[in-house]
This record gives C-alpha cells, structure tokens and sequence, in this order.
C-alpha cells in the first residue's frame, strides 16, 4: 500500500504543473486567487516543479525492494545500525536508502 502523502503528491502535481505552465503561458489565471498564481511563480523560479519531478521521477526508476527487506533495513535503521552493517547481506540496501532519501526529499520540496 502506498503513503497516503505519495498519493497526495502524485495527485497534487499535475495541477501545479498545470498551473505553472498556464503562467508561463501568460495564458487566463488557473485559480482566482492572486495567492495562488503568486505561489505558482515562485515555484517556476526557484524550480522547485522541475526538482520534484526528477526526484520523483528517480525513486519510479529504482528496483523495489522486498517488503520484508524494507522492514529488517527500517529496523537496523531504527536500532542506530551503522549503514555498512544494516546492508552487509542484501545488495538492494542501497537501494532502499536511496529511496528512502528520495521520498524525504520530495516531502521536503
């Protein structure tokens, strides 16, 4: 089952992507309040929109990891497990780590 905040994400972000290509367009405003298109503008600037995307992006690309490995890494993570001992019997630790970076980073933007 996914996160509930990976499926707002995933729902959230194709409006947002539409609102900044509607002002970059110069096209009607998508939302009646200045607030809004205000926010979509600075999104566009600072390229947050793109960032988020690629991270997404990323963590789609990246092998899945086995539920039960997932849970014995979030374990060893727990219990302060240095990250060459966590890993030490499974290649896809890495990996795992890699997207549990990614979805933090994406919760960030």
């Amino acid at each position: 089952m996914r996160n509930p905040y990976q499926i707002m994400m995933a729902l959230a972000l194709p409006v947002v992507l539409a609102a900044q290509a509607a002002v970059a367009a110069g096209g009607p405003p998508v939302y009646a309040s200045g607030d809004a298109d205000h926010m979509c503008q600075q999104l566009q600037a600072t390229g947050a929109t793109d960032i988020a995307r690629a991270t997404m992006l990323l963590r789609s690309k990246l092998p899945r990891v086995s539920a039960g490995e997932a849970a014995a890494f979030e374990r060893a993570n727990a219990a302060g497990v240095p990250d060459a001992r966590a890993g030490i019997g499974s290649p896809l630790y890495h990996v795992w780590l890699a997207g549990r970076y990614l979805d933090r980073a994406t919760r960030q933007i």
